[in-house]
């Protein structure tokens, strides 16, 4: 995680739009993760969901006509998208999912073995209760 991009300044410039959505990606995983292991006793169930590649508005901007024609063959129907999230909340067997990672379409995964960091996990829940902090 690189934390100097989290706020304004020359990092988060220089870091670049595709970098900050793929670092949110691998924060929201180390998070999930963290909740799995230290929530788990108040039986909430933390499971890492993935919507998987989704036409939505996200590159509703982009003019490239290859990226056009890739994002026809290689993305799926919005409606899709909340396939994974329903099953992952719905499901009686998710609550056996607790730290799991459930790729499209629910089906059982393996994370980026560097969101297993544990250090890593920990660092980022404090830098986020540090945030919200002044906030309660």
């Amino acid at each position: 995680m690189k934390y100097d991009t989290f706020k304004d300044g020359p990092a988060r410039i220089k870091l670049g739009i595709d970098q900050h959505y793929c670092q949110s990606k691998f924060a929201n995983v180390l998070l999930s993760l963290h909740l799995a292991k230290t929530c788990h006793q108040d039986n909430i169930v933390s499971i890492v969901v993935d919507p998987g590649n989704i036409k939505s508005d996200l590159n509703r901007h982009t003019t490239s006509f290859l990226f056009k024609i890739l994002q026809w063959i290689l993305l799926f129907p919005a409606e899709y998208g909340p396939l994974t999230q329903l099953y992952a909340g719905t499901s009686p067997e998710a609550m056996e999912y607790n730290g799991k990672y459930l790729r499209p379409w629910a089906r059982l995964g393996e994370p980026n073995s560097a969101t297993k960091d544990v250090e890593e996990q920990e660092k980022l829940w404090a830098y986020c209760e540090e945030q919200v902090t002044p906030w309660l």
